[in-house]
């Protein structure tokens, strides 16, 4: 007599308050579990990374990575260099981006480090190989509150749940070496190729970008705060202009995209010769009304209520 073989259908984890004092104030959220990064992934983020890891000789650029990049040669660098956070060190800020972790449905998030360095604006990457890292600047402590703070982590944590991070590891290879020096590790690639490849590395940053943006919005959930901290990455400072007026900034980016096509054929052309064609970020102001168009829309609401695909291996 044949048995049918049983299949364990794995168990839906119900959404939890997640009760959390941030800038001295008890707030409650939302978690998400086993939240699928592909809820929230922009459509032009799945695209390019397709197409960036889809390219020819992608696979000699990774073996490249790994013969000169490693697991260990990050951590011992980060060890020596930054100050790693924990529930022993900087014991609330762990718990903000433990916090967001958990929201976004992340068991075991990266090690976290704080370092002085990046210049004087605040700065935050995701990185690494496997086991991953998320580095963040000093300046965050002493420009963005603690909600501002966890929405940038959450930003960060956005790039690990989404899977950015063979890209972005491809992406940041791409950046440091050069069209060049590019082809000189990897022969088979000629110059122009390799700068071909780093200009498609850029589009996708810049495309993950949004993905990620979504991310910190999913973390805070509320859309202002988010905005406030792109805000604060174009320099704005309250204690000199005041609230930042999101409607201003919506009225710029709408005289942006009301220019006629030549003019802004002639825009595309100079941003191009001006290398915003290889920034891995859009332009910031740009990102400040993207957010709020997604925070005020049904896909966001929809996530934040349970409804969203979810993992369930």
């Amino acid at each position: 007599m044949k048995y049918m073989k049983q299949i364990k259908i794995p168990k839906l984890k119900e959404q939890e308050d997640l009760p959390i004092t941030i800038d001295g104030e008890l707030r409650t959220l939302k978690t998400l579990p086993q939240l699928n990064g592909e809820s929230f992934r922009h459509a032009d983020d799945i695209k390019s990374s397709e197409t960036l890891l889809g390219m020819p000789f992608i696979p000699e650029v990774m073996s490249a990575i790994h013969k000169f990049l490693s697991h260990k040669t990050f951590e011992i660098t980060l060890l020596t260099c930054c100050l790693k956070i924990s529930e022993k060190q900087g014991p609330h800020l762990y718990e903000l981006y433990t916090a967001a972790a958990k929201i976004l449905g992340i068991d075991n998030p990266p090690d976290l480090y704080l370092t002085s360095d990046s210049g004087i604006a605040p700065n935050a990457c995701a990185y690494g190989l496997g086991p991953y890292f998320i580095i963040f600047n000093a300046n965050f402590l002493m420009q963005f509150n603690e909600a501002e703070t966890m929405a940038i982590l959450g930003h960060e944590l956005g790039h690990v749940k989404c899977n950015h991070m063979v890209a972005q590891t491809v992406a940041n290879f791409l950046f440091g070496m050069g069209g060049s020096l590019l082809s000189s590790f990897v022969p088979v690639l000629g110059t122009a190729a390799a700068k071909g490849m780093s200009q498609a590395a850029a589009y996708w940053s810049r495309c993950a970008e949004f993905t990620s943006d979504r991310a910190g919005l999913l973390v805070v959930q509320e859309p202002e705060i988010y905005a406030k901290a792109m805000a604060k990455l174009l320099g704005y400072k309250s204690r000199f202009l005041g609230e930042i007026n999101f409607d201003a900034v919506i009225d710029q980016i709408d005289q942006f995209e009301g220019y006629d096509e030549n003019v802004m054929d002639s825009l595309r052309k100079m941003m191009f010769q001006s290398n915003i064609a290889t920034s891995s970020h859009p332009l910031t102001a740009y990102r400040v009304v993207k957010a709020l168009q997604w925070g005020s829309s049904d896909q966001f609401n929809d996530i934040l209520k349970g409804e969203y695909v979810r993992e369930l291996a």
